[in-house]
């Protein structure tokens, strides 16, 4: 899985923005994620920045008390250099679409078309990329509504919530109002493939009473079986539970909160993990590895997948095919 938080889009973007032409008058975010990106290149050239509705209506974005671009109002009634953003491209439908939709609105404007990620240069249709992004790939703005989420094992405490406090972790009533009455910190609107927590299971019932009450789906909630906090701590298993899960589930990927659980699940299982705590991928050397196998080799698994087989794990020679076919 590649990996890439707001963070990592901004020094992309920023490198980006001095190669890129300097004729370009305007950049234009598509909708929704892509305006994330269209916001940061133009910030980063200091260019005015509309969406493709705007552009077709002929509005653009007002800007603050120092614009140096005169009347926004009256900006696009002359002919502009136009740049399209989004920020990737997997299948290239996102382009088209929004190529089909300027072409029908017959604008007398320069466009060019750009994606700050590619999955693969060679068959993009965009003008621009800034960096080829092998799939599988994952965002930090897209997180909660990837359609990997239905292959990933999530944690709850600190990921769907806060954490609870010293005072609230009693294992007792304190607990209890803390499992009805936290506030969710992410509504997914994708179903997770397995909510793996270190709850106790006879905290079971509440736990589902609090995801159906906020709409989140879930195919298996899998929790600790211990009789008590105390017997729980004293095992001090907790990042080897979730790493067993993880591992036995064969998800494409753990979503843990704590960094030290998150660094203990990958280097028990070699697989990646995404820790919250630090909005990063702990990559273990394995899973370094396989990617370096699969990047040299993408182009042939299409052809002989079962060469690659024993290389490469199995979610990650389906992905291929996938895009590929």
């Amino acid at each position: 899985m590649n990996y890439r938080n707001v963070a990592t889009l901004n020094q992309d973007i920023l490198s980006w923005a001095k190669e890129l032409p300097r004729d370009i008058e305007l950049i234009v975010g598509v909708p929704r994620s892509g305006l994330l990106a269209a916001n940061l290149l133009a910030l980063h050239m200091d260019l005015p920045l509309t969406d493709l509705e705007g552009l077709i209506e002929g509005r653009v974005f007002k800007s603050g008390k120092r614009n140096r671009f005169g009347n926004l109002e009256t900006f696009l009634d002359e002919p502009r250099n136009v740049l399209i953003v989004d920020d990737s491209e997997y299948t290239g439908r996102a382009i088209t679409s929004a190529k089909d939709t300027i072409n029908s609105a017959g604008l007398n404007h320069h466009i060019q078309y750009a994606v700050v990620y590619a999955a693969d240069r060679s068959k993009s249709r965009a003008d621009y990329i800034c960096k080829e992004l092998i799939m599988p790939q994952i965002f930090e703005w897209n997180l909660i509504n990837h359609y990997h989420l239905k292959n990933t094992c999530m944690d709850i405490d600190g990921v769907f919530c806060q954490d609870p406090t010293r005072e609230q972790d009693d294992d007792g009533e304190k607990y209890r109002q803390y499992l009805i009455n936290t506030p969710p910190l992410l509504y997914p609107k994708k179903t997770i493939g397995w909510l793996v927590t270190c709850r106790l299971e006879k905290y079971r019932d509440l736990t589902e009473q609090w995801f159906e009450r906020h709409g989140i789906t879930y195919n298996k909630l899998i929790m600790m079986d211990y009789p008590d906090l105390a017997a729980r701590v004293a095992a001090g298993r907790d990042a080897a539970y979730k790493a067993e899960v993880y591992k036995k589930t064969n998800a494409i990927l753990f979503i843990e909160s704590s960094l030290d659980q998150a660094e203990d699940i990958a280097r028990i299982t070699g697989n990646q993990v995404l820790c919250t705590e630090t909005n990063e991928l702990i990559e273990p050397g394995g899973i370094k590895r396989q990617m370096q196998t699969f990047n040299r080799n993408r182009h042939l698994i299409l052809k002989d997948p079962l060469r690659f087989a024993k290389k490469l794990p199995g979610w990650l020679v389906k992905e291929a095919k996938r895009f590929y076919q």
